[in-house]
């Protein structure tokens, strides 16, 4: 005899009804629960089975470290020790369990994959895992509708390695500073999934510049890096938290770019950045003003002077039109100076101020630059004509010279009229002896010696050729193109003195057909290069310009 002690116990499953008695056999792995008192299992529809030897949730426990910390995009591992309850390891791998993740940041959702292996004394449960996301996330694992004894956990996701690539920057300083201003940005690290990364990398800003040249790309339409001349490290500090704050300080105004890099020289998102130095404010010292019209002026006519501001590191004013420029003329007298002033801006701060003097009077010009620096110089204008002591004189250069000047030019239009006409009326007589020449060529015998003398001048020589003839027949040899030959013609037929003096020439040349060719040709080409130079050859040799024919 012995005393069976009786405690709670907790299994899945219905809990059986009450009976007044009741009955229990242990056949391992089962407990079975019936009703009577000596009623054997099986026997009775009204029996509950229990799995005593199948793992317990309240006393099943996960452990590893992915428990806990996880890493952004990396599969991560860990197991479930399984007791029975009566806390003995079980040998089968009846079991089942569900893992999910919820995310406590997000509503983002994570379910775990759980894999059994069946070991000689007992079954292993591993579960496998992959967040994209990082955060902080509620691990819960549950079996038959039970949490396991640490369920629900909390599980940190980290970022993963950084990504070059998906890194970047933010802030004014990427794109624009001003000189001598300490500017800056932001460079947030990021990992393959851009989450935001661990950032624990070293970080590089080289800063290339300033450009020499433009930097838009005709072909392409972009900006192009710059390429030097000069490269600086801009200073950078670790947050701690992912991300880097950048600062730098130039001094010289003008187009840098902006390379960011991070594991090596891998550039982020972005890099290389494209930025903008704008000069500083004016500084007086540096400020100048040149110019024919600080020394030396007319009454009558503009004069001009330019001012040119700077910055206190010697950089033109960048922002044209921002500075304000107040040009003042006073007399000797005190008084304000009979002068017209008007100023406009040109590029990289110049500033150009044109004044007008109406008289010769002598004064004192002032010009100031926002108030705060101005510049003074004497203003002695010049006069234009000088007055004549005798009348007679003055009125013989205000009255007559402008009257002969007319005359002159209305008959020396007169002259040019009748020249014209001349012209006309001798071309006219021409081509109507032309035409009747070809008339009579065409009835006649070409080549009789007793033809008529051609345009060009030539006389019968037993066997000479006309102009055209000789012209062709050139062409045809190649010792002039198609395009010089029709050149030759239209000078012919122009009279042009040089072309036909080259012609008379070759038909007194006794030498043979081909070299009297080729020296013509010489001639010609010669002709025809100094006419499309606009110039033409005289008869002593020097170049003159060429007098437009009218037809």
């Amino acid at each position: 005899q012995g005393v069976m002690e009786w405690g709670p116990l907790s299994f899945p499953g219905e809990k059986p009804s009450g009976r007044g008695h009741a009955g229990v056999v242990v056949r391992e792995p089962y407990v079975y629960f019936f009703a009577g008192d000596s009623v054997m299992e099986g026997e009775l529809a009204d029996m509950w089975r229990f799995d005593y030897m199948s793992a317990y949730p309240p006393r099943c426990q996960a452990v590893g470290e992915a428990t806990q910390s996880a890493v952004a995009n990396e599969e991560m591992e860990f197991t479930i020790e399984t007791r029975t309850v009566l806390g003995k390891t079980p040998h089968s791998c009846s079991s089942e369990f569900t893992v999910e993740f919820h995310g406590l940041q997000s509503s983002s959702f994570l379910s775990g994959q759980v894999s059994k292996e069946q070991l000689p004394d007992r079954c292993r449960y591993s579960v496998r895992y992959m967040s994209t996301l990082i955060g902080v996330f509620q691990m819960q694992i549950t079996s038959g509708g039970q949490p396991i004894h640490n369920s629900p956990m909390e599980v940190k996701v980290h970022p993963g390695p950084t990504f070059p690539a998906n890194s970047v920057a933010t802030g004014l300083g990427l794109t624009a500073c001003q000189a001598g201003v300490q500017c800056g940005f932001n460079v947030y690290a990021r990992d393959e999934r851009r989450n935001q990364g661990l950032g624990d990398d070293r970080l590089r800003v080289l800063i290339v510049g300033p450009c020499i040249g433009d930097r838009l790309d005709p072909v392409t339409n972009l900006l192009s890096p710059c390429t030097g001349p000069d490269t600086l490290v801009a200073f950078s500090r670790y947050n701690y938290d992912g991300s880097y704050r950048v600062s730098y300080t130039l001094t010289a105004a003008g187009n840098y770019s902006m390379n960011v890099l991070l594991r090596g020289n891998h550039h982020i998102e972005g890099s290389p950045f494209l930025s903008t130095v704008t000069a500083s404010d004016i500084h007086p010292d540096l400020t100048w003003i040149y110019g024919r019209g600080l020394s030396y002026s007319e009454a009558g006519l503009s004069s001009n002077v330019y001012v040119q501001t700077r910055d206190e590191f010697g950089n033109n004013i960048s922002m044209q039109g921002a500075d304000t420029i107040v040009p003042t003329f006073v007399g000797d007298d005190g008084g304000e100076m009979q002068v017209r002033v008007r100023q406009q801006a040109l590029e990289g701060g110049l500033y150009e101020i044109i004044y007008y003097p109406f008289t010769d009077d002598p004064g004192m010009a002032d010009i100031s630059v926002n108030g705060i620096w101005s510049m003074q110089f004497n203003v002695t204008p010049q006069a234009v004509f000088s007055p004549q002591e005798n009348v007679a004189e003055s009125l013989r250069l205000i009255i007559f010279a402008p009257i002969a000047c007319f005359v002159f030019g209305v008959g020396t239009a007169l002259v040019v009229n009748r020249v014209q006409a001349l012209h006309r009326k001798k071309k006219q007589e021409r081509e109507k002896e032309e035409k009747g020449a070809l008339q009579g060529e065409n009835e006649g015998d070409g080549d009789d010696e007793n033809n008529p003398r051609d345009d060009a001048g030539d006389e019968p020589d037993g066997g000479g050729m006309q102009p055209e003839s000789v012209i062709r027949e050139m062409v045809q040899k190649s010792f002039l193109s198609a395009e010089e030959g029709t050149q030759a013609r239209e000078l012919l037929k122009a009279e042009d003195p040089v072309a036909i003096r080259a012609l008379d020439t070759y038909h007194e040349s006794t030498e043979e057909d081909a070299k009297k060719m080729a020296v013509l040709a010489h001639r010609l080409k010669k002709i025809l290069f100094l006419v499309d130079d606009g110039l033409e050859v005289a008869q002593g040799g020097a170049r003159v310009p060429v007098e437009p024919r009218q037809e």
